[in-house]
């Protein structure tokens, strides 16, 4: 799963017995990219599955509307009485993460066994 620098690149693994998606990312969230995660995240919705997953760790640059698009995921996800969890973050977007103050906001986990511990 490779993706150019303008595009965004999705892989979903339904853990169907825990009612978890877990959903790959490959390339950058950006201004050019953002709404194609936004409507994959509400098609995972629409199914009936509140409890995501996002892994990070192929992603190399997350912009301010990638931020935007985690917090209302995770407003919907609470509603439903799900979850939102950003596995392996890369160092440069756990950095804006940080700068963005969402690190006190999300729970992050470092590997797939640590994401599933928090659901």
């Amino acid at each position: 799963m490779a993706a150019a620098d303008d595009t965004l690149a999705f892989e979903e693994e339904t853990i169907a017995e825990r009612g978890i998606v877990v959903l790959r990312l490959a390339g950058n969230i950006s201004a050019k990219t953002f709404e194609a995660l936004e409507a994959r995240i509400k098609g995972i919705f629409e199914r009936g599955i509140y409890k995501i997953i996002i892994d990070l760790s192929l992603v190399g640059y997350v912009s301010s509307s990638a931020a935007g698009v985690f917090m209302n995921a995770l407003s919907e996800a609470h509603d439903h009485q799900g979850h939102i969890v950003l596995m392996s973050p890369t160092q440069k977007v756990r950095e804006v993460l940080e700068l963005l103050n969402l690190t006190g906001v999300f729970k992050l986990a470092d590997g797939r066994e640590a994401a599933l511990a928090n659901f």
